[in-house]
């Protein structure tokens, strides 16, 4: 602060107009001079805190970019390892689901051949039964054959009858009945 103690002084003491006048104006002129260099002064100051805070924020932005970026790329890499575990566990999911399909494929399969095998089994079995049955009907077929032996049966208009006739087919023959002739490898001929 300006020191205008001998200027009040003299102001104090002046006894004319022109003395006061002086020391008014030495007063205010040293006060401006204070002031205006205070003025440079803390404009400087201003200007220097200025600097320095643009300087700190300038350090702060690139930290702070630095650290964006760090923390980015962090996430970044972070994010494609996640990225890569989900696809992989995926493709083993994927593959589960495949293999189960395949398996509830081949289960159905298996259970079609099964009952095919059974269905087939069944006939087979009753085939088999039957066949037993018209065996047991025919029984021996030698002895069927030996008791036809000597006999004929003749079909005619739907009906079987029986031909009491035993014969050996060496040329051609005539039958007792006109109706029947017999050839020799032709088996029985009917005459109408």
């Amino acid at each position: 602060m300006a020191n205008i103690q001998e200027e009040l002084k003299k102001f104090k003491e002046a006894v004319y107009g022109e003395d006061v006048r002086d020391s008014l104006i030495s007063s205010i002129t040293k006060i401006n001079s204070e002031v205006e260099g205070n003025t440079e002064n803390i404009s400087s100051f201003v200007d220097n805190v200025t600097e320095k805070i643009n300087e700190q924020d300038n350090t702060i932005e690139q930290a702070t970019k630095e650290q964006v970026n760090r923390i980015t790329n962090a996430i970044s890499e972070q994010t494609k390892r996640v990225d890569d575990k989900i696809n992989e566990f995926e493709g083993m999911r994927q593959g589960l689901v495949n293999a189960k399909t395949d398996a509830e494929q081949a289960a159905k399969n298996t259970l079609q051949v099964k009952e095919q095998t059974e269905k087939a089994k069944t006939e087979a079995l009753e085939a088999a039964k039957k066949a037993l049955e018209e065996a047991a009907k025919v029984g021996n077929i030698n002895e069927i054959l030996e008791d036809y032996k000597y006999r004929v049966f003749i079909q005619k208009e739907g009906e079987k009858k029986p031909l009491d006739v035993c014969f050996n087919v060496t040329e051609e023959i005539t039958m007792p009945n006109d109706n029947i002739k017999v050839s020799q490898n032709m088996g029985l001929k009917i005459v109408e």
